[in-house]
C-alpha cells in the first residue's frame, strides 16, 4: 500500500478506487467504525468497496469523514 499524507491535515492515506471508477483519500489506520474494505483487483489496483458499518469487514474510514478540512475540497455542484 503506498501511504501518501493529506495535504491539508497531513493524516497517513491511500487513495482507492471506488465502484463509480473514481479516486477516494482512505485513512491508513482501521476504525471500528469504519466502512470500507480495502482489497486488490487482479490487475493490482487498491479498490475499497463499501460494506456494513461495525462488520469485521469494515476496516477503514473514507478520509473525507474524517478530514478536519474536508469543506475545502468538495467541488462545487453546478445545477442545471
Amino acid at each position: 500500500m503506498r501511504v501518501e499524507h493529506c495535504k491539508s491535515c497531513h493524516a497517513p492515506i491511500v487513495w482507492a478506487g471506488t465502484a463509480s471508477g473514481k479516486l477516494m483519500p482512505v485513512d491508513v489506520d482501521s476504525s471500528p467504525a469504519g466502512n470500507l474494505r480495502l482489497e486488490y483487483t487482479d490487475a493490482g489496483e487498491l479498490v475499497a468497496e463499501v460494506v456494513p458499518a461495525g462488520s469485521q469487514d469494515a476496516l477503514r474510514t473514507s478520509h473525507f469523514a474524517t478530514c478536519p478540512n474536508a469543506a475545502k475540497h468538495r467541488r462545487k455542484v453546478r445545477h442545471g
